[in-house]
């Protein structure tokens, strides 16, 4: 029996060339986004060292950033084990509407699905239902928040956790 072949991950880090693509974008209001297309400033991961090491503005934000991701990911994989599809997803809508920073962002069925770990059949159930009572419109990719405090209710509790270690890295 052969090991498994690990599977190529599809996120946007790169670590070729010694550089990396960052820059401050929406996804959240200090978050780093990678540029798959290499849009962003490019550093060198040693300037970038040093920069850190002598930036303590940008050395702050960094570490607060990460502390917020890895949190992130932490209350993820909780949510995924004891939480329903409809709260994860609900969760999952409210993320994105807080890093969107408008009402209406484009997303497909099946990026939610694989976002959350589930069927794509799940997600057009949630998402019928939160329609159904007036918290979001889903038209072909794209979701509308209308009413946020409905959506909130939907969800499950680790939504105010991740939001509050994100409120960290404001400054």
């Amino acid at each position: 029996m052969s090991p498994p072949t690990p599977r190529r991950s599809r996120g946007p880090a790169r670590a070729e060339d010694d550089r990396f693509s960052a820059g401050l974008g929406r996804e959240g209001e200090r978050s780093l986004c990678a540029a798959e297309a290499h849009l962003g400033p490019q550093l060198n991961a040693k300037r970038f060292e040093e920069l850190l090491q002598h930036e303590q503005q940008l050395s702050l934000v960094m570490h607060r950033y990460l502390y917020a991701f890895v949190r992130e990911i932490l209350q993820a994989c909780t949510c995924n084990r004891l939480h329903t599809t409809e709260e994860r997803c609900a969760r999952w809508l409210l993320v994105a509407h807080d890093r969107a920073g408008t009402d209406q962002f484009a997303l497909t069925q099946n990026l939610l699905a694989e976002m959350l770990g589930t069927r794509r059949a799940k997600i057009n159930l949630a998402l019928a239902m939160f329609r159904r009572v007036g918290a979001v419109q889903y038209v072909y990719r794209r979701i509308t928040v209308l009413d946020r405090k409905l959506l909130e209710s939907f969800s499950c509790p680790c939504y105010g956790l991740i939001r509050q270690a994100h409120e960290l890295v404001k400054l």
